[in-house]
């Protein structure tokens, strides 16, 4: 059976059951009554703020972590939570180790250099704890809220070197992940109330974080095509969805169906989302995980901005180095978002999380180096 139509089917039973980490929307009839009432229970409480009455947001411990926490605590296997087995790339590693120890940058990159002066570096350092000699630390400590400048051109130098598309450093915020980014995003533009549009199947954290900023998220069915192994939305339930919306949420790579945005469905959605004046907030985590279709033909991951600059001023794109550079402990992502938003994002972003963590920064440096140089 080919891959894409093997998803489908596996993907499809889960309609059918109460899936913890699979939601779809009270909308489709073949949920089960428990999970229908729950997912109604918080759409309910998103519309019954938009007409006065707002009360606590109905927000609970990701299921994800949650069952991970389980899985942890009973010795049982864990399909839940998904990450890399491999380390990050060991020039990374190092450039990351560096600047924790020494709490200073290396002005060079080159790995065969970074193990040497690491080694002196340790004697450095373990000759100075404690004496009035001690090096002078800067790395280990905060950074500009938004993020370094010289990490935040890196991001910059990524997005020109892969996709030709020029970006200034003063419209990149560097996040506590891409799950930060996205929170920040919706924060940014949405108000209590305010609708925002979601395809389903989706993660779990686009609705609960719209039920943190008390937005009601609206769902629009992604259906599985199994003659051709593809998940489609239904162009006209997309237009009656995003009426009055504030915002869209464009996972693509999709999370968990694996359907890459193809430049028709892209064309389709920014027009209908600039007709409407609606924002775009992309989680593009997976830009890298694109795969040929079952026919052999290459697919790649689509850049709206550079694709569709008419659509510029309303989309925001949140990415992180977590599953692509196998550090999703580093929490280290970012956004590009429009000249007008960047006060109120990195207002909101100070606020939310002061800063993505400094070393980890550093270490990005290098790891953004790397994917250009193509050691990834």
């Amino acid at each position: 059976m080919r891959f894409a139509a093997l998803i489908t089917k596996l993907l499809t039973p889960f309609t059918n059951s109460t899936s913890q980490n699979l939601h779809l929307s009270p909308k489709l009839s073949t949920l089960s009554k428990r999970h229908s009432l729950s997912a109604m229970s918080q759409s309910n409480d998103a519309h019954n703020e938009s007409n006065g009455v707002v009360g606590p947001p109905k927000v609970q411990e990701s299921v994800i972590r949650k069952m991970t926490r389980l899985a942890s605590q009973y010795n049982a296997v864990n399909l839940s939570q998904g990450f890399p087995n491999e380390s990050p790339p060991l020039k990374v590693r190092l450039a990351l180790a560096h600047a924790v120890l020494s709490g200073r940058t290396s002005e060079f990159d080159e790995e065969n250099y970074l193990i040497e002066s690491m080694m002196d570096l340790l004697r450095d350092v373990l000759k100075s704890e404690g004496s009035s000699e001690a090096l002078t630390d800067e790395l280990n400590q905060y950074s500009p809220p938004m993020g370094r400048p010289d990490a935040r051109k890196a991001v910059s130098d990524y997005y020109h070197r892969l996709y030709g598309y020029d970006v200034e450093e003063d419209q990149i915020t560097l996040t506590l992940g891409a799950t930060e980014a996205v929170a920040t995003a919706l924060r940014s533009v949405g108000r209590p109330g305010d609708k925002v549009v979601i395809f389903e199947p989706f993660h779990e954290l686009y609705p609960s974080q719209c039920q943190i900023f008390h937005l009601d998220p609206v769902f629009v069915t992604l259906k599985p095509n199994y003659d051709y192994g593809t998940w489609n939305y239904d162009e006209e339930e997309l237009k009656n969805s995003i009426i009055g919306a504030r915002a869209l949420i464009l996972n693509t790579p999709h999370n968990p169906t694996g359907k890459i945005f193809q430049h028709g469905d892209l064309k389709k959605i920014v027009d209908i989302c600039i007709e409407n004046d609606v924002y775009i907030i992309t989680d593009e985590i997976y830009e890298w995980m694109c795969y040929p279709d079952e026919y052999g033909n290459s697919r790649r991951h689509t850049l709206i901005p550079k694709e569709f600059p008419e659509a510029k001023d309303l989309t925001l794109v949140c990415n992180s180095l977590g599953k692509s550079a196998s550090a999703t402990g580093w929490r280290l992502g970012w956004c590009l978002h429009p000249p007008h938003l960047t006060d109120s994002y990195r207002g909101i972003h100070d606020q939310l999380v002061a800063m993505s963590p400094h070393p980890m920064q550093v270490g990005g440096v290098i790891d953004y180096d790397i994917f250009l140089d193509g050691e990834i």
